[in-house]
């Protein structure tokens, strides 16, 4: 039993989840008509650098250091995916979309080709979440070999590892030496590679294996 909901319990955090529930890496394969999708929509030129942001805007999701860090590179665009009802949203979190630098913007929520196009294009998916159950959209920049740069929480161990496959930093300061050094040499393609590695040993046979063998051990 304890082995059984050991396996599970990694299944859950690592966030395989996503993957068992009907994606798989080959969805975010390269695909040039995405990327020009994504260009055309949002006005990007082909090479220009960006960062993206995904997730709801929640004050847990980091939103406000988006944006702070955004202010440091203004010629840059910062582009947030992910909308609430304004309902939903609290008053500081409208506060921080509402005085938001000049170059962060608010995609909305895009799915499809769209987000696909973004991920394969960027200079890194920028995810300063300060709390995450399953970090999905982590998972979806590895799988697209988008550089990926996070914030230092317990979900991520012991799967990301800082300079290996990710870079993971603790506060503004370090987000903004790392993102300043990927808009400006790009990211170590062992780095990609590596971070592909975390997402094809949660491929849909391999997790499904896991569960398998969970409940293989639950009848013995």
């Amino acid at each position: 039993m304890a082995k059984a909901n050991k396996i599970r319990r990694e299944i859950m955090i690592n966030g395989s989840k996503r993957w068992v529930t009907g994606n798989s890496e080959q969805e975010y394969a390269e695909n040039l008509d995405a990327q020009k999708a994504f260009r055309e929509k949002f006005g990007i030129k082909e090479g220009e650098k960006f960062v993206m942001g995904v997730g709801f805007p929640f004050e847990r999701k980091g939103i406000q250091d988006f944006f702070e860090v955004a202010r440091s590179f203004p010629d840059v665009k910062f582009i947030w995916f992910g909308a609430l009802q304004k309902i939903l949203t609290n008053h500081k979190v409208k506060v921080w979309v509402k005085n938001r630098p000049a170059n962060a913007i608010m995609a909305g929520y895009c799915k499809g080709d769209l987000i696909h196009g973004a991920y394969q294009q960027a200079t890194c998916l920028f995810f300063p979440s300060l709390e995450e159950t399953e970090g999905i959209v982590v998972l979806e920049a590895l799988a697209s070999h988008c550089p990926l740069v996070v914030r230092n929480i317990g979900v991520y161990e012991p799967w990301l590892k800082d300079g290996v496959n990710a870079h993971i930093e603790k506060n503004n300061e370090g987000f903004i030496k790392t993102i300043d050094s990927l808009l400006k040499n790009g990211e170590d393609k062992a780095i990609l590679d590596e971070g592909y590695k975390v997402v094809e040993a949660r491929t849909l046979e391999i997790v499904g294996g896991k569960l398998k063998e969970a409940y293989e051990s639950l009848l013995k």
